[in-house]
């Protein structure tokens, strides 16, 4: 084993590998750290970006529930006509019909009774001790999700439970109503089903996500689980959570798991009342994170031991030529006096000398011209890679920013979409509190679009909004933003416009509407309504609220006309 150990060409291949081995490790330990890292934190990123998806979505499907509330409690019907009308209850009927989510809508009077209420159900219940009475009489009310108490035993079976026996659940909204000289005369109250919160989870979920590991749950202040109904009482949330980029933890259940929490506000940090939490497996999220280790590993033993055969190769070309000195050596110190003479007077035993030298310097030289070889293969392969590396990240890229053009840009019209305006209006009121630089909004919506769709069929619908848009794409500006605002609805945003100059603009929008042959022969009309943006306007949404009376006040005049909003 000593001697073994004392051969040169074991000495330089140990130590060659022992070298490969240090350097092939540190090298893999620096790279898995860094492309690890970069990996975690973007399927981080991917959670995120998925529980802001949905709370935004819920966020906006609440303001737009309590918003139509708060409308249908302003409409001089509810103000003016008895409350028990047949004329109150076919509108209360035909708000219910505009969203399936709705359970019941209902009106009660000032001292708790309902009078009338969409199919009748509830009518002549008192109603006093609901909580959305108390405190939907003196402002706008929105509620917790909640059991079904009154309207259970009223709902049939298929209503009030699921296939999964999961029990009949609503969110309340509710808003006061007046009558002409101010005084509460009633609330009017909405139910909506609590499965909406479901459908808008699964919508936005991505595809194999149940496969993966992904979970989307709705907790309270509380980190109670509210949705889905198979995890309340099964799933415990950290008390730890808090609303960070993104947690990765250990769960009671003893899992760990990436996780990410937004909270959805209705309007602002007041009114908090829930959160979305996604989570997933680390196992599953970090998978490819694992396999890149392993190949890491891989690699740097198989580099180990290719080095380990090249050294011994080498240490073997380097000895031969010492073993050939060595003989030459031994028969000098032997006392060979013809070699020792020879050496003097160029003797044979020279001349092998120099050869045996001229050999392994050849030798050498030819080794050395293949390990060059062989570095600048592997410089080419790295190049290679690296091309190849920067290639895909620039098609990630371009795939993320045609991903984030679609989230912002309505699929049936090519105009943008709710977000995208939204968006453009927080940007001018922030412009307009640098500058004071003014700012109008158009709100526009096709009156009486329902019969376009019942009397020529969704698809010349469809081709009518298609239309629609095209001709607001031409009567603005460049500089101006026209979106779709929700099914019918479009909006317009004009920088640095006064009142005179949008008022221009909304007329000549719908005359050149009410003048255009659409398609299928449709006739469609517009209603517009103007607002100017001020200077103390708390937040971006203010100009589109007066904007939106108004055009609730142009529907009550008879549609088809301009009205400015008043300053």
């Amino acid at each position: 084993m000593a001697r073994l150990l004392s051969s040169l060409r074991i000495r330089l291949t140990l130590l060659f590998g022992a070298l490969a081995l240090l350097i092939g490790i540190a090298v893999s330990l620096y790279i898995s750290y860094f492309v690890s890292l970069r990996m975690t934190e973007t399927k981080a990123e991917s959670v995120q970006k998925l529980a802001q998806a949905i709370a935004i979505s819920i966020s906006e499907n609440l303001r737009e529930r309590q918003r139509e509330v708060g409308l249908l409690a302003q409409s001089p019907l509810l103000m003016q006509a008895p409350l028990n009308s047949n004329e109150i209850r076919k509108n209360l009927n035909r708000t219910k019909n505009t969203y399936r989510h709705y359970a019941w809508v209902g009106v009660a009077d000032a001292q708790g009774l309902v009078q009338a209420s969409s199919d009748g159900l509830l009518e002549g219940e008192n109603v006093i001790a609901r909580t959305w009475f108390i405190f939907g009489s003196k402002t706008s009310f929105f509620g917790d999700v909640h059991e079904a108490a009154l309207l259970s035993k009223y709902l049939s079976t298929s209503q009030a439970t699921s296939a999964n026996q999961e029990p009949l659940r609503f969110v309340d909204f509710a808003a006061p109503v007046f009558d002409e000289q101010g005084k509460v005369r009633g609330v009017l109250a909405a139910h909506v089903h609590w499965r909406w919160v479901d459908e808008i989870i699964q919508r936005h979920l991505p595809e194999g996500a149940k496969a993966n590991g992904i979970e989307v749950f709705l907790t309270n202040k509380n980190n109670e689980v509210l949705a889905p109904f198979s995890a309340i009482g099964k799933i415990t949330v950290p008390p730890a959570m808090t609303n960070q980029a993104y947690q990765m933890s250990n769960w009671p259940d003893q899992n760990a798991y990436l996780a990410s929490r937004t909270t959805i506000n209705l309007y602002g940090e007041s009114q908090q009342l829930w959160h979305v939490l996604v989570r997933q497996p680390v196992g599953q999220a970090l998978k490819n994170v694992s396999e890149l280790r392993q190949k890491m590993w891989l690699l740097g033993l198989i580099a180990t031991v290719v080095v380990m055969l090249l050294a011994y190769w080498l240490s073997r070309a380097i000895s031969a030529p010492i073993e050939q000195l060595s003989v030459i050596a031994k028969r000098i110190a032997d006392g060979d006096e013809h070699a020792e003479l020879q050496v003097h007077s160029s003797t044979h035993e020279l001349k092998m000398l120099i050869a045996s030298l001229h050999a392994m310097t050849s030798k050498l030289i030819e080794r050395k011209r293949e390990l060059l070889n062989f570095n600048d293969q592997l410089e080419q392969k790295v190049e290679e890679r690296t091309f190849a590396l920067k290639k895909s990240n620039l098609e990630r890229e371009s795939l993320s920013q045609q991903l984030e053009l679609l989230a912002r840009q309505d699929a049936l019209t090519g105009l943008g979409n709710r977000m995208s305006a939204n968006e453009h209006l927080q940007q001018e009121h922030l412009r307009m509190l640098r500058t004071e630089n003014i700012y109008c909004v158009l709100l526009m919506d096709i009156d009486y679009f329902k019969k376009v769709n019942d009397s020529f069929g969704h698809a010349i619908g469809d081709q009518v909004l298609r239309q629609i848009a095209d001709l607001l794409k031409m009567a603005v500006r460049t500089s101006d933003l026209v979106a779709r605002y929700g099914g019918e609805e479009f909006i317009g945003v004009l920088p640095q416009t006064d009142l005179t100059g949008a008022t221009i603009l909304a007329e000549k929008i719908t005359k050149l509407v009410e003048a255009h042959a659409m398609p299928g022969g449709a006739q469609v009309t517009l209603s517009v309504a103007v607002a100017l943006s001020r200077v103390d306007d708390k937040d971006y949404d203010e100009v589109v609220k007066r904007a939106d009376r108004a055009l609730y006040a142009a529907k009550e005049n008879g549609r088809n006309q301009v009205v400015v909003a008043p300053n």
